[in-house]
Formats: structure tokens, sequence, C-alpha cells
């Protein structure tokens, strides 16, 4: 193709160079030349062209096919929030209600062991003698005493319950005893 283009700049120059004294068939070949040139230059023009268009075609195929991939993927998380979202929601609920489940049963636990505790201070009041039913007259002092300790552990609380059975045992062999006394001192 350089071969070509340098034999037609020859040929120009060749017929330039002859100025005005040109015929009728150097002129036509002249505009041929020209003509041939001139073609040569536009297909070369529009080869480039076409490579650019194919080359910004390919570049717009590319784009349309990342913007699909990123419209999937933002629906994808679009769904994964929701379902987050919702998740988030149900724990929460969850979360509430669980802490309205364990303070009630937390202040049923309280009142089930402030009356276990007052009823075992009664007793051992009544038992020992420092309530207001005893025989030895103390004052009621002693009794709110016990029962301001309702606040014990389980472990202390077994451990009087364990001490409560053991009062309650020798008050029935006490009793027993004294029955007995009582059937003997009734039959003479």
């Amino acid at each position: 193709m350089q071969d070509e283009v340098k034999r037609l700049e020859q040929q120009i120059g060749r017929l330039l160079g002859r100025g005005d004294h040109l015929d009728a068939v150097e002129k036509r070949e002249e505009a041929e030349l020209w003509r041939a040139r001139k073609i040569e230059e536009l297909e070369r023009e529009l080869q480039q062209r076409e490579a650019a268009e194919a080359e910004l075609h390919e570049q717009l195929f590319k784009a349309d096919e990342r913007l699909l991939d990123l419209k999937f993927q933002k629906e994808t998380f679009d769904l994964q929030y929701a379902r987050l979202q919702k998740r988030i929601t149900d724990l929460e609920q969850y979360k509430l209600a669980s802490s309205r489940y364990s303070s009630v049963l937390l202040k049923n636990e309280e009142r089930e062991a402030a009356e276990a505790s007052a009823a075992a201070g009664q007793t051992a009041a009544t038992l020992l003698g420092v309530g207001p039913g005893s025989r030895a007259g103390k004052d009621e002092n002693s009794e709110n005493k016990l029962r301001s300790k309702s606040s014990k552990s389980v472990v202390e609380l077994e451990m009087l319950v364990e001490s409560l059975k053991r009062v309650i045992e020798k008050q029935k062999t006490e009793s027993d005893a004294l029955k007995k006394q009582l059937g003997e001192l009734e039959s003479r």
C-alpha cells in the first residue's frame, strides 16, 4: 500500500509539473488519480471509524452486562436487607416478651420466697417462743427481724428448712411424751 501511495504521488507530481499544457486525457487521469487517492483516504477513515464503533459497541455491551449484574446484586441485597430487618424485629419482639416473662417469673419467685420466708419466720418464731402467739411474750421486733431477712440465699433457706424440720421432730417427740404423761395421769 505504501508503494502504491508513492507511485500515485509521483504521478501527481509529474502531472503537476507540466502545468497548463495538459491535454484532456491527462486531465482525466489526474482526476482519476485524485479520486482514487480520495477513495483510499475515505476507506481508511471508514475502517478506523468502524473499528472505533465496534470497540464502542463492545464497551457498551460490557457496561450493559455489568449494569445487569449490579441490578441483580441490588435486588439480592434488598431481599437480604428486608429479611434481616424482619429477623431483627422478630428478635426484638422475642426479647421484649422474654424480658416480660422473666420479670413475671422473677416477681412470682420473689413473692413465693417472701411468703415461704414469712411462713418459715412465723413458724420458727412461734416454735422458738419469740412470736406474738408464744408463751415467752417477747416483743414484735423479733418477728420483724426474721421477716426482714427474706432476701436470704437458697442455701440459707434450705438450712433453715432443715433446722425447722428438726425442731418439728423434737416438738412431736415432746408432744407424744406429754400425751403419754397426760394419759397416765388420767388413768389413775
